[in-house]
């Protein structure tokens, strides 16, 4: 295993107990919670997630140098107001490293 795909891995392996919650910086709008489950491939942390409004669908998360890109593509709509949450190519910047 390379060293990239240790990170995927150890990366995903981190996000894998965690629950996601995300918010609008105003606090206006849906508040999903998700849970999924994944394996890695490659280079590449693939996964299915369900949100606490019924939404569902799939992603991956990628390293891409010191950054960490995620895309998440929703598969059925149950609630619409979590949309703005689900995109292609989310890139998030690290804001540490243990």
């Amino acid at each position: 295993m390379s060293s990239a795909q240790h990170n995927v891995a150890r990366q995903a392996h981190n996000l894998n107990p965690a629950r996601p919650h995300v918010v609008f910086a105003d606090g206006h709008g849906a508040t999903p919670d998700a849970t999924g489950a994944g394996k890695v491939n490659g280079n590449a942390a693939q996964f299915t997630w369900k949100d606490s409004q019924g939404n569902t669908g799939t992603g991956t998360i990628n390293l891409a140098g010191d950054d960490i890109v995620v895309s998440l593509k929703t598969v059925h709509v149950a609630d619409p107001r979590c949309l703005a949450f689900y995109r292609d190519n989310m890139k998030l910047k690290r804001i540490g490293k243990k």
